[in-house]
């Protein structure tokens, strides 16, 4: 499974910051506007996990 998300949404999820620390991406990227918040990336399965999140779109997936 892969899952795209926006900067938007995993800033809303809470997650933006522990993504940037896995993904290597400083965190202020926005702010600094190098990134924008509709910019989009494509979390794997294990990225998901890592990210603890994993479960949770399963289970609204499976609803």
């Amino acid at each position: 499974m892969k899952v795209v998300f926006t900067i938007s949404e995993l800033i809303e999820l809470g997650i933006w910051n522990k993504y940037c620390m896995c993904m290597g991406y400083d965190h202020y990227a926005v702010k600094d506007g190098r990134m924008k918040l509709d910019d989009e990336f494509i979390l794997t399965e294990e990225e998901l996990n890592e990210l603890g999140v994993y479960y949770l779109l399963k289970s609204i997936a499976e609803i």
